[in-house]
């Protein structure tokens, strides 16, 4: 059986979407929503960004069964020119390990490791690999989604999306963070996201 793919997206609206008519808007988001699950596709993650960040308004992941259907999905949506309507990244991905998990403040990311990285070698990067896990536990992180896709993008190495009860537990965690420096290993793009309702 094939290994299901993930696709991370983060984008926010062009000015095409914004002269829709409200009507206009909720039958493109059908058919977006009618496109993916033809596909056989489903929504694990839609996040609204729009408070944390001005280049990016939304972020999600989908999952898919295979390559195939992903690409099945993105025809569907290439029939009614959805890219005219948003702007943004997107990257593939297989799942790293890591269950479903809810929590009230979702924070995206995808990106790639830095030289300082490599440089620690394998011994040292399990060391901070271990402290990163056990700020993120205790702040009371838990992963919904981390995706390897360093088999489809050369910028992006990987991507994921954590859950956190609070903001006050993301401040902390990134407390952490740059307590132990990790912005010197990773080149990424993060933004903090609520969940969209359905």
């Amino acid at each position: 059986m094939a290994e299901p793919i993930y696709k991370f997206f983060m984008g926010k609206p062009t000015e095409a979407w914004y002269v829709q008519t409200p009507e206009r808007q909720q039958e493109l988001l059908a058919a977006v929503n009618r496109a993916l699950e033809n596909a056989g596709g489903r929504r694990v993650v839609m996040a609204d960004s729009s408070w944390s960040s001005e280049e990016y308004t939304f972020f999600g992941v989908e999952e898919f069964p295979d390559i195939a259907a992903v690409q099945r999905f993105q025809a569907a949506l290439n029939e009614f020119d959805w890219t005219r309507y948003t702007t943004g990244i997107t990257t593939l991905g297989t799942r790293f390990a890591g269950e479903e998990a809810q929590g009230a403040i979702y924070h995206a990311f995808v990106g790639r490791m830095t030289e300082a990285w490599y440089a620690l070698g394998k011994s040292g990067q399990d060391e901070l690999w271990n402290q990163l896990t056990a700020a993120e536990a205790e702040a009371g992180a838990q992963f919904v989604v981390v995706c390897d896709s360093t088999w489809c993008s050369e910028r992006h190495q990987f991507f994921g999306v954590a859950t956190y009860p609070h903001v006050a537990a993301r401040q902390q965690a990134g407390k952490a963070y740059d307590a132990l420096n990790w912005m010197r290993y990773v080149d990424a793009i993060t933004v903090l996201g609520a969940p969209i309702d359905s």
